[in-house]
């Protein structure tokens, strides 16, 4: 074997069958099973080790989960939250949108959602109907429910206000206030065509998203509303500084209907608001607002935009 004749006499004779740390291993092994069980499998190293200090024993958590590991025990831990429109046996709720944000004219697709604002000690739910073409919120509804009243309330506001449209997509989540049965018998008898996210894809429904975001941003987050007349009112003067002031990116207007312009990159502006001098040099004969932008150029005519608007988007 190669080994000096001490060492074999010294293993052979001297050395003991198990070691000090073997010893107090099988020693801790017992009470760790023992406050395993008690604990009816709840405890992990972290607590079993609170209790063997308890009774005099100070052992790291390494040492216990070596030793659980090998006894074969393991703590139970939470149960995986299932998400009940995962469960579903069947899907009858296809995604038709597919996130096509971008519509070619009004009323093609509305798209909505459901939020909540604390309001006194209550909280109060807000649920707002957009449209993908001008991103105007064109309906909501307030309640202190969330249920299928709140839903059906902003969907009548908006298809009155809208003058009852014809081809028209609906999207939503698959929240129950969507698909139950008395609000899916309201589209099938206005003729609206519906459309659903996938479950657990917020991104599906973004525009919805990112108003919510925006105005909790901006109102419901720097306000503290007493009573519902205040949220009523706030919410009110919100969207219509939403719909018909606050600029955005990504919001497009119609320009007959509306009487304002889209420019290439997405920044409305009004359409009579600036002046156009064609006489000057570097701005083109079929520089009009309808014309400039819907053929989407890639800057805008300089004459169209005020100084101080440019020098922002260059910014």
């Amino acid at each position: 074997l190669n080994v000096n004749r001490s060492t074999y006499y010294h293993y052979a004779l001297r050395s003991p069958e198990k070691t000090q740390i073997q010893l107090q291993d099988d020693k801790l092994k017992p009470l760790i099973g023992v406050i395993f069980e008690k604990s009816c499998g709840r405890f992990g190293a972290r607590k079993i080790r609170v209790k063997l200090a308890e009774q005099g024993y100070i052992v790291s958590e390494r040492r216990i989960l070596r030793l659980m590991k090998e006894l074969g025990l393991s703590a139970a831990g939470a149960k995986p939250r299932l998400n009940s429109a995962n469960d579903r046996q069947y899907q009858y709720y296809p995604n038709k949108l597919k996130r096509t944000f971008l519509t070619d004219a009004p009323n093609k697709v509305w798209v909505s959602d459901i939020t909540y604002a604390k309001v006194g000690m209550d909280f109060l739910y807000l649920c707002v109907v957009i449209d993908l073409y001008s991103r105007k919120v064109i309906g909501y509804s307030i309640a202190e429910n969330i249920d299928t009243s709140l839903t059906l309330s902003a969907l009548h506001q908006s298809y009155l206000t809208r003058k009852k449209p014809i081809g028209l997509t609906f999207h939503s989540d698959q929240g129950s206030q969507y698909t139950a049965f008395e609000f899916r018998n309201a589209l099938r008898n206005y003729g609206v065509v519906q459309s659903f996210s996938a479950p657990g894809s917020p991104h599906d429904n973004a525009v919805a998203e990112s108003f919510f975001a925006t105005i909790k941003k901006e109102d419901f987050r720097r306000n503290y509303y007493k009573t519902e007349n205040e949220f009523r009112t706030a919410v009110a003067k919100y969207i219509e500084f939403y719909n018909d002031y606050r600029p955005s990116a990504t919001r497009f207007f119609d320009a007959k209907s509306s009487g304002n312009g889209i420019l290439s990159h997405g920044i409305r502006i009004k359409e009579n608001a600036y002046s156009i001098d064609q006489s000057e040099k570097g701005c083109p004969i079929y520089c009009r607002h309808s014309i400039w932008w819907s053929r989407g150029e890639s800057n805008p005519c300089p004459k169209t935009v005020p100084r101080d608007f440019l020098r922002a988007q260059s910014g």
